[in-house]
């Protein structure tokens, strides 16, 4: 939003408005439909392929799949399981500011009425998430952890919602996987846990 050259940015967009250009457009011309059963996977496909997609392909994958019925929840769920995974593969600001740009567009478009407003979020949101990850490797070595690589440990284990966040500094995998412990099979979990993290 800073940048100028002395050239008005109507006359030569810069690079970081590219995709916002083509999004608009995708996003006019995007026409969604429900399905009565939606493939559960959709979430999980797309944030596989947020690991290599470009962020132009991503954006197609994304649309194909609105424009097939997925859900747009699917279509979040599956953007921000990816943003929390470029997360795991270097803890940092570059990939923390994916989470939260993830976040914030996420709120947007749901308070949004116009529905090409929260088509462009949602598709602006999908352009974030490669774009943030090909930035991060210019921040230095990127890992190769993968969400879905994280499981519970046997139900039978008891574990309080703080028990997470205790050890998080110095085994974050094992806090993870204290987490999912925690809100399997427990309808309440997931809003204890984030309780505990602002408590």
């Amino acid at each position: 939003m800073l940048k100028y050259d002395g050239e008005s940015p109507a006359k030569k967009p810069q690079n970081a408005d590219l995709p916002g250009l083509r999004n608009a457009e995708a996003a006019a011309n995007l026409k969604t439909k429900s399905q009565p059963n939606p493939d559960p996977k959709s979430s999980w496909n797309l944030r596989a392929a947020a690991r290599t997609d470009t962020e132009a392909a991503l954006c197609d994958r994304a649309t194909t799949l609105l424009s097939e019925g997925t859900p747009s929840r699917a279509i979040w769920s599956g953007l921000l399981l990816a943003g929390a995974e470029l997360l795991m593969g270097q803890p940092g600001i570059v990939a923390l500011h994916s989470l939260t740009s993830l976040n914030a567009l996420r709120f947007a478009a749901s308070t949004a009425t116009d529905p090409f407003l929260r088509n462009l979020l949602m598709l602006q949101a999908t352009s974030f998430v490669p774009l943030f990850r090909d930035a991060m490797k210019a921040c230095g070595k990127v890992g190769d952890a993968k969400i879905d690589d994280l499981h519970p440990q046997r139900t039978d284990v008891a574990y309080q919602a703080v028990t997470a966040f205790k050890g998080l500094s110095k085994d974050k995998a094992k806090a993870a996987t204290i987490a999912l412990t925690y809100i399997s099979g427990n309808p309440t979990g997931a809003m204890e846990l984030t309780d505990a993290a602002c408590g």
